[in-house]
């Protein structure tokens, strides 16, 4: 039975169906999500004071991409024909376009990312095993603050949250954004 059956009667003694069809005990459980997805943003915010890049590649793109220049580490090398983390190179180079600075800027995708991973994680446990099952994932995934700390200016935060969303939405069957998901994922 899926776990986000609205046809099934309350499974919790004291659970009401709201007009829409979704139980108050459910909504109780998203509102939950969403807090601690929101301290988890807040702690970064607060706390994450590092940044990390393994020698600054993605920051020195961004840095130069927006001004014309190409992918380069320096502005009188040859171009790079590659980067291993394409995605993220643009999207630092919009932070700058804007006006943010790469770490700043980094740490926001970092950031959001997370919250996204534990948003996914709580949909796809739901899904599979239920709503406490959503709601263990979730809190696991929101609390592991150390993904958050270590991998800030690193791309494999919004690599996990690409690969997660194809997969959610290939479930939903949205296959046309699951592959642009999962189509991201792989240049990330």
């Amino acid at each position: 039975m899926p776990a986000f059956d609205d046809e099934r009667p309350p499974d919790v003694p004291g659970e009401r169906r709201e007009a829409n069809g979704v139980s108050s005990h459910l909504t109780a459980i998203h509102l939950g999500v969403i807090v601690i997805a929101a301290g988890v943003f807040a702690l970064t915010i607060l706390l994450g004071n590092e940044s990390y890049d393994d020698a600054y590649i993605a920051y020195r793109y961004a840095e130069h991409w927006p001004d014309g220049i190409g992918l380069r580490w320096n502005p009188e090398d040859p171009p790079v024909y590659g980067a291993s983390s394409l995605s993220h190179c643009f999207l630092l180079m919009i932070g700058k376009l804007i006006g943010m600075y790469p770490r700043t800027t980094s740490i926001g995708i970092q950031t959001v990312s997370h919250v996204l991973v534990s948003v996914l994680a709580f949909l796809l446990a739901g899904h599979l095993a239920g709503c406490w099952a959503g709601l263990g994932a979730a809190m696991l995934t929101a609390i592991s603050l150390p993904n958050v700390f270590q991998g800030q200016g690193l791309e494999m935060e919004l690599y996990t949250a690409l690969t997660l969303l194809a997969l959610w939405l290939s479930i939903k069957e949205r296959h046309l954004a699951a592959g642009l998901a999962a189509g991201l994922a792989v240049v990330t």
